[in-house]
């Protein structure tokens, strides 16, 4: 079974957080999760948990009150877990199964939220 994803609000995030990382952006073109594509439920569930994980670290990286700051604080130690473990929801797992190199993509993000 199939689904087809409307990705236009995450290229535009890859776009702005990876601008200082050409490496990532290659690679999300190279993975072409354009509008319309058809990925399978867990490639889809992947790249969601990524998102998802994007969008909480741009909207509370400055934001106050304690939810926020605990929201972007679970994500960002989400994110600089660097362990391997057989887990297949890891930062690190999901990146190289969507195609990324999580290494890269760690930089930009903590680049993306240094500017912020």
């Amino acid at each position: 079974m199939s689904y087809e994803i409307d990705s236009r609000g995450l290229e535009n995030l890859f776009g702005e957080m990876f601008s200082s990382e050409p490496t990532v952006k290659e690679q999300f073109e190279r993975v072409n999760f354009r509008i319309g594509s058809v990925i399978e439920p867990e490639r889809k569930l992947m790249l969601a948990l990524l998102g998802d994980a994007f969008g909480v670290l741009e909207r509370f990286c400055r934001s106050g009150g304690k939810k926020n700051k605990k929201l972007f604080a679970e994500e960002l130690q989400w994110i600089k877990d660097e362990t391997e473990e057989d887990y297949i929801y890891t930062f690190t797992n999901i990146c190289e199964t969507l195609g990324f190199a999580p290494s890269c993509v760690r930089k930009g993000i903590l680049a993306f939220l240094e500017k912020s």
